[in-house]
């Protein structure tokens, strides 16, 4: 942007003859391959098999996140892709005594959380073009909401609230 702006101030005082035309036929194919590079050598998507996490505030641009493992501890966790999937196995994940919220945000892109037996689930999720499945219950077609509870979902010790969005993709919730 910066090299474009001096050209384009170079050329409005005449210092240079600079065709802007021949720029983007320049300048487009140079940004593709900047962008395919990005992709290519990007970090990897999130796994917490082992060690623990640092971070409860998970953000993608382009690109999946996974999570799973024992030291996944899944209270105030928010998870957003902007494209991509997110997949979390909670099956082995740390529950803490009392209520543990989790939040998944995608704009394109499938949820699927995969919650332990023994831990009682409360779920909610929206999606504007894509079905939705939550502990047996489904709603398909355009601009979706749907939410399920396990039974005395209050009266367990550890429970799991899980929010899920998607503006164009499938959310999954289940056992």
């Amino acid at each position: 942007m910066l090299a474009v702006g001096a050209l384009w101030i170079l050329n409005n005082f005449e210092v240079i003859d600079f065709d802007f035309g021949d720029a983007i036929g320049l300048l487009l194919p140079m940004l593709l391959i900047a962008i395919g590079l990005l992709l290519l050598f990007r970090p990897r998507p999130h796994a917490f098999n082992q060690g623990g996490m640092a971070d409860k505030h998970i953000f993608r641009a382009f690109g999946d996140v996974k999570l799973s493992g024992e030291n996944l501890d899944p209270h105030g966790l928010e998870v957003s892709t902007g494209f991509g999937d997110v997949e979390l196995d909670l099956t082995k994940a740390r529950f803490a005594e009392g209520e543990n919220a989790l939040h998944v945000h995608t704009a394109f892109g499938d949820v699927e959380v995969k919650v332990p037996e023994g831990i009682a689930v409360s779920a909610s999720g929206g999606s504007a073009f894509g079905d939705i499945k939550i502990l047996g219950q489904s709603e398909k077609g355009i601009g979706n909401q749907l939410s399920a509870s396990d039974p005395n979902f209050q009266s367990q010790t550890k429970r799991l609230r899980v929010h899920a969005h998607t503006a164009f993709g499938d959310i999954l919730i289940s056992r």
